[in-house]
């Protein structure tokens, strides 16, 4: 009897430090659940929603969509923790509006330049001549609206609520087992 009472002792301080640990549990999971949309190419709410393909590819190796340098994966962290909370984000400026898409609109200075005009005239099917024009061009400002299509990364996820409750029961059953 006196053995159980020091058991279920050991296990209600065992509980209190779980307690105390959640949030950073949810939180961690949260990141690799996040982290994992980047090499899935698409978000997982209840099913895989696969993102937007460039219109750009490029030319050389073909790489994931979202990742250039890596800068943007490596940013998800957990950026606030509290006692009974936790937020997972991305502190870059750009990631916001590549997780909810929308369109920026900019201005753009371009400087004065010379530039090089290129005529190619045809006879039959041999080029004759290649004629080279330069001309400047005076400094002006240009209007910029890029939209960038919905690629959400980080967000509210069934799947990822199913991976927390499941990672904590599992944590429980180590306490009682």
């Amino acid at each position: 009897m006196i053995e159980e009472r020091g058991n279920i002792k050991e296990q209600i301080r065992k509980l209190k430090r779980l307690n105390n640990r959640v949030p950073r549990i949810a939180g961690t999971v949260a990141v690799n659940h996040f982290k994992q949309s980047f090499r899935n190419q698409g978000f997982t709410d209840q099913s895989l929603r696969k993102w937007k393909q460039r219109k750009h590819k490029g030319r050389g190796r073909r790489r994931a969509i979202l990742v250039k340098s890596g800068a943007l994966r490596r940013s998800v962290r957990i950026t606030r923790i509290g006692r009974r909370s936790v937020s997972v984000g991305s502190e870059l400026p750009y990631a916001q509006i590549h997780n909810e898409g929308g369109t920026i609109d900019t201005v753009q200075q371009v400087g004065k330049h010379t530039r090089k005009a290129h005529k190619r005239r045809r006879s039959g099917r041999k080029r004759r001549s290649v004629q080279v024009k330069e001309h400047i061009v005076s400094a002006h400002k240009r209007k910029i609206n890029t939209k960038i299509p919905r690629r959400q990364f980080i967000g509210r996820s069934r799947k990822l609520e199913r991976k927390i409750d499941l990672k904590i029961t599992t944590e429980i059953q180590k306490i009682f087992s």
